[in-house]
């Protein structure tokens, strides 16, 4: 049987997962991610979680297809309520979902003490909303990646739970501290697309109001960056 292949995107996350892993995937619909994983020898005990039966069970299709029953466990809950505890797996994975979504399943995982030390996170929006909570949280980000899949922009965040964190500043929480750093076209390009958006919005909002201060805001923090 062929081996997967992955979206731009969750190969860009397959590559941050070291040998002989343990990893959760929450959210993993399809389980691709983690039939990869385990297909290449990255993994040797994956998660498969789902909140929905239906999404679950096309996980549990997929894993028995490529005999990967023995590597990969499918469990049904809300995200990471299905581990046992902190030490289960090494590696928690959330893809695809909003900002929001990713901080509501890492704090009720944190206020649960389920958490494991490292995370890879992509979320599809509100990026600095996961900066901002792992920052709160002693987890220190060690890399990002930004990358065009199908003509979306994503942005995929590592991080493992450090006490002696460095605290990230204003700025670093917005845009990513790597992100910052390297400054490739893409993350040009999405954020010269981002300030031509807002430009065009705040023409329709009147000056005395929060939104167009906060807009003003938003648009001098780009301009910062070029």
């Amino acid at each position: 049987m062929n081996l997967i292949t992955l979206s731009k995107r969750l190969q860009t996350v397959a590559d941050f997962v070291p040998k002989n892993s343990k990893m959760i995937d929450v959210g993993t619909d399809h389980a691709y991610l983690l039939i990869y994983l385990a297909t290449k020898k990255y993994i040797n005990l994956g998660i498969a979680s789902e909140i929905a039966q239906g999404p679950l069970n096309n996980a549990k299709e997929n894993i028995a297809k490529y005999g990967l029953t023995n590597i990969i466990e499918t469990r049904l809950g809300d995200g990471v309520e299905t581990l046992k505890n902190n030490e289960e797996v090494d590696i928690l994975s959330i893809n695809g979902m909003g900002g929001k979504t990713i901080v509501h399943i890492l704090e009720e995982g944190y206020e649960q003490n389920k958490l494991p030390k490292k995370l890879i996170l992509q979320p599809n929006t509100d990026e600095w909303q996961v900066r901002f909570w792992l920052n709160e949280h002693n987890y220190q980000i060690i890399d990002e990646k930004i990358v065009n899949d199908k003509k979306e922009v994503y942005e995929i965040i590592v991080a493992i739970y450090d006490k002696n964190l460095i605290s990230l500043n204003r700025k670093e929480i917005k845009f990513g501290p790597y992100l910052i750093k390297e400054r490739n076209d893409l993350f040009n390009q999405k954020y010269q697309k981002e300030l031509e958006k807002i430009e065009k919005i705040i023409k329709n909002v009147p000056k005395d109001s929060f939104k167009h201060r906060y807009l003003e805001n938003q648009i001098k923090e780009i301009k910062e960056l070029f």
